[in-house]
């Protein structure tokens, strides 16, 4: 299932059940603002997601359509990793911090745009 449906199954069970996103939080164990960036619209699945849905009782099925891009990545990792602990480690890290950059400049775009949409 993709972040989408996840986000639609989501909001499904909170309209069904009476669910405000407060009372949802609080009952799941997931901090509001948290749950807030979770649902208002999410780029990837994520261990949020994943809490939400086991509190809901919405069962994840594997997307087919991220097959490929797994294999690819899989693929990609295995190209370049030398086969030590250390250097998985290291690839980790370095994945990591780019999902940071990416979102720290992504964050950063959206506050240097005036109230025309253009940059300043």
């Amino acid at each position: 299932m993709n972040v989408s449906a996840v986000v639609t199954q989501l909001r499904k069970f909170m309209h069904e059940n009476s669910y405000s996103e407060s009372r949802l939080s609080r009952e799941a164990g997931v901090a509001q603002s948290t749950l807030h960036r979770a649902l208002r619209n999410p780029q990837r699945l994520t261990k949020t997601h994943i809490r939400l849905c086991k509190f809901a009782g919405i069962a994840l099925s594997q997307d087919e359509s991220a097959k490929p891009r797994h294999d690819e990545l899989m693929k990609a990792v295995m190209e370049v990793w030398d086969g030590t602990d250390e250097h998985a480690l290291s690839i980790v890290r370095l994945l990591r911090a780019g999902a940071t950059l990416e979102a720290y400049g992504a964050r950063r775009a959206s506050k240097t745009k005036n109230s025309n949409g253009h940059r300043h």
